[in-house]
């Protein structure tokens, strides 16, 4: 087969078993499922994708997330310098793509899949989502913008609060607009809501 011809074929493979994941969960689908949807022999999906049902899970959620990480460090290379700037254009990339979508669909298939399929999921998910956000509060610590303090639980507190506050903005479960709430939710992040110390 010409290699274009098998590029765009074991695409077609990728698509489907996507959608197909997403529809029923990586355990409800069978390779046999993923072949009928194509029309194609199973023989012909193992060429394709020689591993088999993993190999497919692992390079489906590692192609989005690294198009996920592209646009997420777009967005922060061209935000302003401050870091209010920065979270601010994250939390707006955020809200429009919804990667955090992705992360029920993972927590449930997760244990399906080998050790080594997790460790591979994990690496990609901290380099293209975990990573930009926490080396931008990493710079603005070391930019005196902010006290020092855990960048890792910084970065988690973020994106909880991004991924709550995208849910609660849809469907109008809030007289607030999503973007005040955002807004709000960074200023307290970064300034806190106490008049007085945090006691010792």
């Amino acid at each position: 087969m010409p290699k274009k011809q098998n590029s765009d074929a074991r695409e077609r493979v990728l698509q489907a078993a996507e959608e197909l994941f997403h529809e029923k969960g990586y355990s409800a689908v069978s390779m046999n499922d993923i072949a009928k949807t194509l029309d194609m022999q199973k023989a012909s999906l193992y060429h394709h994708i020689p591993q088999g049902k993993e190999q497919l899970f692992v390079e489906i959620v590692s192609r989005k997330f690294k198009r996920h990480g592209d646009g997420l460090n777009n967005a922060i290379h061209h935000a302003g310098t401050h870091i209010e700037q920065k979270l601010l254009a994250v939390a707006g990339w955020l809200s429009q793509n919804a990667p955090l979508s992705l992360l029920p669909l993972m927590q449930n298939d997760m244990p399906a899949v080998s050790r080594e399929s997790q460790q591979k999921i994990d690496a990609v998910v901290f380099q293209n989502l975990w990573f930009p956000i926490m080396q931008v509060f990493v710079d603005a610590q070391r930019n005196d913008e902010i006290k020092q303090t855990h960048a890792a639980i910084l970065t988690g507190v973020f994106v909880s609060l991004m991924d709550g506050l995208t849910y609660i903005g849809s469907g109008n479960k809030t007289p607030f607009g999503l973007d005040v709430m955002t807004k709000e939710a960074i200023n307290i992040i970064l300034y806190g809501v106490s008049q007085s110390s945090p006691s010792t």
